[in-house]
């Protein structure tokens, strides 16, 4: 568990951070109030009393309420997340939305919450709270991607304490974050796969064309993304491809790039140009297929070095364990450190000692080109810089120093009592935001032993994207439409029958048609529901030393993917049942391998005898 569990606590029993919600009601000339419950208790709402809107009332936004949602999860609260997330699928269902409205309101003090009217009606400075803000929704869906993993992590039941299932919970939000989120309908093709600004979603007539926010998107959550929405798969891997491609082109991505800071607004040309620093404003997009042709305008004429969730988006991309080579996003990562660090490090840039490595309220960003402006860096970027210095991917000379001076500011808890050796304690109003944000950066942060991150945030670094994962598990049958034909070639000392089962994405999770578990090699259970799931492409039983072409019975579930499952008459150890997942094994053992050619090898004996893996090999073609 993380070494912040107890600012964690500390944010849990803060009474000005939360309130109840009893009810949630629609904002119209209807009065039905919907009743908010989780397991009997009501619902729960993180506050944020610094919302866009300023609206009458205790306020609250989709980006907070998110944030609330991820710390629960990764502190293994179940309780807690159960209660966020019940707030979150009655306001939808009040709301007729498939994504959490952006801001909420409660004006009795959480006994009923409504989504407030829109502002300006029918004019182009119309804001309409009902719809979403997109990086609220990114925070939300990874939310619920953590309580799916929370299961195998903390042994958190497969449901919440509504029924509900958390892969289902993932699963639906993430559909609509694409088909709602996204512009698939832009006549730049690349653009399609950038997420919208959360002004696109509230503003009139979607607002303005062409905006993004860098530290909206999140790259890594899209390769999360796929294992819940298997069928999009491919859109997920352009959304993660052109986010990094627009990164590389709005970022410095490393330590040699010779690219200089450019001020001003107006034209810029991202190819040539960089901010270093995620800006608190938006950039007009015109993406491209390379880095090197993206064209644009920043919409601002500042700097704002408060880098918000970017250290936290680059951190959760490059501390996957598949992104360990991405030296772009390291590089990146890499970048922001030196940028933030050196301003820490500089101080109040008095050019003395004054103010020097002191997170109080803020920390001046000095010297020039980031003090443009007067700019403050506030502490949930103090947060992530630490986050930033505590990644092994990220490269700086003085990163060591850096984390070790950060961490030792926020001490145990993360608040102290305001004195200038520890980040004030910022629990007494009601900007959960900062809070939650702040804490997020701190339990991404890993190094070593001294920073431990949690046990959950590991697991979702391990967790592998199906862009990542071997192709042992689909074998080519996915996207074609048309029929495939098989060679087989035997040569089995046992008698074997091998086919193919459905799975959820490509590491091998299966479906349990009666409770909509999805279930993981290893898993319980995981034996039975492969073969419930077994395809109509036919048995692969071949014939001694020949090989023998066989055309697949049926291929109209186009988008499906299947994995080898052998049924083998062992005469020493009895059935056996393999798979190409080591975990579902009873012997532990990888009995498939996949050549270079795209062969499926299969062993057929127990503990891999022989390990000559000949005694079954397929291929496939194109009938």
């Amino acid at each position: 568990m993380s070494n912040y569990l107890s600012y964690y606590d500390a944010i849990k029993a803060s009474t000005t951070l939360w309130k109840p919600a009893n009810n949630f009601q629609s904002y119209t000339s209807s009065s039905t109030k919907y009743p908010v419950s989780s397991g009997g208790s009501s619902g729960l709402v993180m506050l944020d009393g610094a919302s866009t809107a300023n609206l009458a009332g205790v306020e609250a936004v989709s980006e907070s309420i998110g944030y609330s949602l991820l710390l629960a999860a990764q502190y293994n609260d179940k309780t807690t997340f159960d209660r966020i997330s019940a707030f979150i699928q009655t306001a939808m269902k009040a709301s007729g939305k498939t994504l959490m409205p952006w801001e909420v309101v409660t004006p009795d003090n959480g006994v009923t919450w409504q989504v407030p009217p829109a502002t300006n009606p029918g004019t182009s400075q119309e804001v309409n709270y009902s719809t979403s803000a997109s990086d609220g929704d990114i925070n939300i869906a990874l939310g619920y991607v953590y309580a799916y993993l929370a299961g195998s992590t903390y042994g958190w039941s497969p449901n919440d304490s509504n029924g509900n299932s958390y892969y289902n919970l993932a699963a639906n939000y993430i559909d609509s974050i694409r088909e709602l989120d996204f512009n698939a309908k832009d006549s730049n093709t690349y653009n399609r796969y950038i997420l919208a600004d959360g002004s696109n979603q509230v503003l009139y007539a979607g607002g303005i064309t062409g905006s993004w926010h860098p530290d909206y998107s999140d790259p890594r959550a899209y390769q999360l993304f796929q294992y819940f929405d298997s069928e999009n798969a491919q859109f997920w891997e352009s959304a993660e491809n052109q986010t990094l491609t627009s990164w590389k082109a709005v970022f410095d991505f490393g330590s040699a790039d010779p690219r200089n800071q450019q001020s001003g607004n107006g034209s810029i040309n991202f190819a040539t140009q960089d901010s270093n620093l995620s800006n608190a404003t938006t950039y007009g997009i015109q993406a491209a297929a390379s880095y090197s042709g993206y064209t644009g305008s920043r919409y601002s004429d500042k700097y704002a070095p408060d880098s918000q969730r970017m250290p936290i988006r680059l951190l959760n991309y490059v501390q996957a364990s598949e992104n360990a080579s991405n030296t772009d996003m390291s590089g990146i990562a890499s970048s922001m450190l030196s940028a933030l660090g050196t301003s820490f490090q500089y101080g109040d840039g008095s050019g003395t000692e004054n103010g020097k490595n002191q997170i109080t309220q803020y920390v001046p960003i000095s010297p020039s080109p980031y003090a443009n402006g007067g700019y403050n860096t506030q502490n949930f970027t103090a947060a992530g810089l630490l986050a930033l210095a505590a990644a092994p991917a990220t490269t700086w000379a003085n990163k060591d120093a850096v984390f070790s001076n950060l961490d030792d500011r926020f001490g145990s808890t993360g608040m102290g009592s305001g004195a200038s050796s520890q980040i004030p304690n910022n629990l007494t109003g009601d900007s959960g935001y900062n809070d939650a944000l702040t804490l997020w950066a701190l339990t991404v942060a890993a190094k070593g032993g001294s920073n431990v991150n949690t046990g959950l945030q590991t697991a979702v670094n391990n967790f592998q994207s199906s862009s990542s994962t071997s192709a042992l598990a689909t074998n080519d049958l996915t996207n074609y439409s048309g029929n495939f034909k098989a060679s087989v070639f035997k040569s089995a000392k046992y008698g074997t029958d091998l086919n193919f089962y459905v799975t959820v994405g490509d590491k091998g999770g299966v479906r349990d048609a009666v409770s909509g578990a999805i279930l993981l090699p290893g898993d319980a259970n995981y034996t039975k529901i492969a073969q419930a799931n077994i395809g109509n492409l036919g048995t692969f039983v071949g014939e001694d030393e020949k090989t023998i072409s066989i055309l697949l019975k049926d291929h109209s579930a186009k988008g499906l993917h299947y994995a080898p499952i052998a049924t083998v008459s062992d005469s020493i150890y009895g059935q056996q049942i393999y798979f190409a997942f080591a975990a579902a094994n009873p012997d532990n053992k990888e009995h498939f391998k996949l050549g270079n050619d795209r062969t499926l090898a299969f062993e057929d004996m127990y503990n891999l005898g022989d390990g000559d893996f000949n005694d079954i090999k397929i291929s496939f073609s194109k009938a």
